[in-house]
């Protein structure tokens, strides 16, 4: 809900976190889930596009799933 000066109240900052994280990317899709037989939640991260890995791959499309642990900040690359 916003406030009356129209912002959303939102704290943001940059995190330190452990394992690789994915490169960057514009136009992923990103969910969060509950970890299962646990308390905490997984930042899912899938695909999207990243144009500066062209010359090497002669693609922008990127498929692959990265996974960050809320609880743990820990990356781990999937797929």
């Amino acid at each position: 809900m916003f406030s009356k000066d129209r912002t959303l109240g939102l704290n943001i900052k940059r995190i330190e976190g452990a394992g690789m994280p994915p490169c960057p990317r514009i136009q992923a899709s990103m969910t969060i889930i509950k970890a299962p037989h646990s308390s905490s939640h997984l930042l899912v991260v899938y695909g999207g596009r990243n144009d500066q890995i062209y010359d090497t791959t002669k693609n922008v499309a990127l498929n692959d799933v990265n996974i960050f642990d809320v609880s743990s900040k820990t990356w781990t690359k999937l797929v």
